[in-house]
């Protein structure tokens, strides 16, 4: 075979690569929009949800301009609980849910665990588009996507063993050291 050939056939060889890689990442492309999508869809539920709550909480104590009770529980507002990463939000949730367990007011005890309660279901929802997109995925990993000796790309994303496995030949490393429960 002649120095031209070779060098064709290795431009091919690595064409055919680009090729394969290329067709890999759009499918990922793919994939990562749906579970965007469905992790976005669960925000808005819990966003919705907690604004139920909040709004259910204020009519329970009257409607009041100012409530002492109320700002123990909400803070500075339902903002505080719904804007930011949707990833995050359950752990403000959490915090919410906490809030209104504890309060003390007698208009809100016959309802207040069934309220806390609501909003964890829905933090609960996020968790699961946030951390379980994938099917077989039990745990977050958090990944790292390496071109060389150059990390990239980080993420926390979960994978199923298996893709782990597949994507190691690609310079993608996975450990569990976080797990979703």
């Amino acid at each position: 075979m002649g120095h031209h050939a070779k060098r064709e056939a290795r431009l091919s060889a690595l064409h055919a690569a680009l090729v394969a890689l290329e067709q890999q990442l759009n499918q990922a492309r793919a994939a990562s929009e749906v579970l965007h999508a469905t992790l976005m869809a669960r925000d808005d539920e819990s966003d919705l949800e907690i604004g139920a709550v909040v709004d259910e909480i204020w009519n329970a104590l009257g409607r009041p301009a100012q409530s002492i009770d109320y700002n123990l529980i909400v803070g500075s507002g339902k903002a505080t609980w719904t804007d930011g990463d949707p990833v995050k939000q359950p752990h403000f949730i959490s915090v919410l849910a906490a809030n209104i367990r504890q309060s003390g007011n007698t208009r809100l005890a016959e309802k207040k665990e069934a309220w806390a309660t609501r909003i964890e279901q829905k933090a609960t929802a996020l968790v699961q588009a946030g951390c379980s997109g994938w099917p077989g995925a039990g745990c977050c990993f958090d990944a790292s996507i390496r071109f060389g000796s150059e990390a990239r790309f980080r993420c926390l994303w979960s994978v199923p063993a298996p893709a782990v496995a597949a994507g190691a030949g690609f310079g993608i490393t996975a450990s569990p050291a976080r797990v979703c429960r």
